[in-house]
């Protein structure tokens, strides 16, 4: 058995221009990078600077992302096709439903002020860069549905713990850590299907707004969330290669 096949049946996993990890190494680092980004995010919302709006909402984020970038560096992974390439096997369709149910959701919220818009589209950058981008790429040795809800699960359960260590209330844990990892898979599931992770990180905001402006739950944003999980599990399981056959 190949080094290639070993891997794509989750002995092992070497990411593109990355270390070769076993699937337990490979996971304990992005253990490792969900905790480390939640402790920066985290630290800097409860004792960053809240002397503006710019220092309380944009600070945050901007500093997690540099958990990310951090890794996108340290791995040579900059100019990595599935970060800002658009291979010909990207299924652009897909794309229509996913964006559908974000704007769903997010053209019954308020227009936010600029600062509060800026902190949406760094968080959802931030999230997606490390969720999609550096957490499922050294995911890739792992069976392709088992990878997709990693991708979206590890963030979602850093955010529950340090959302409950830091006392919030039970529907807004919901609604982050649900919201995160319901999206979450139907992005990974669309990275999976060639659509560049640098462009769902712009989508990320959508998926950040209702966090932000929301205290939990409402019918429609629960119901987008369980149409997009259903979608990624689909679209995962269902994906098509050029051997006719699905992909591990």
């Amino acid at each position: 058995m190949t080094a290639a096949s070993r891997g794509a049946h989750g002995a092992s996993t070497r990411p593109e221009g990355g270390p070769a990890l076993g699937i337990g190494a490979a996971l304990a680092l992005a253990v490792a990078l969900v905790a480390a980004w939640q402790v920066v995010f985290w630290a800097l919302v409860a004792w960053g600077p809240d002397g503006s709006p710019a220092g309380a909402f944009v600070l945050p984020p901007a500093a997690a992302l540099l958990v990310p970038l951090g890794a996108l560096a340290a791995f040579g992974w900059w100019r990595a096709p599935w970060l800002v390439g658009v291979p010909p096997r990207a299924s652009w369709g897909l794309l229509v439903p996913v964006v559908a149910l974000e704007l769903l959701v997010v053209l019954q919220l308020q227009v936010p002020p600029g600062v509060f818009l800026v902190a949406f589209v760094v968080t959802g950058a931030s999230e997606e860069l490390l969720g999609r981008g550096v957490v499922q790429q050294l995911l890739l040795g792992m069976h392709r549905l088992p990878q997709v809800l990693l991708s979206g699960g590890l963030l979602a359960v850093g955010y529950a713990v340090t959302l409950r260590v830091l006392d919030f209330g039970t529907a807004k844990v919901a609604l982050v850590a649900g919201t995160v990892l319901c999206f979450g898979v139907v992005h990974a599931a669309l990275r999976r299907r060639g659509v560049p992770v640098a462009l769902l990180a712009l989508m990320g905001a959508l998926v950040v707004w209702p966090q932000f402006a929301l205290d939990a739950y409402d019918p429609l944003t629960a119901v987008a969330s369980v149409v997009a999980l259903v979608l990624g599990v689909w679209a995962t399981l269902d994906e098509p290669t050029s051997r006719g056959t699905p992909e591990p």
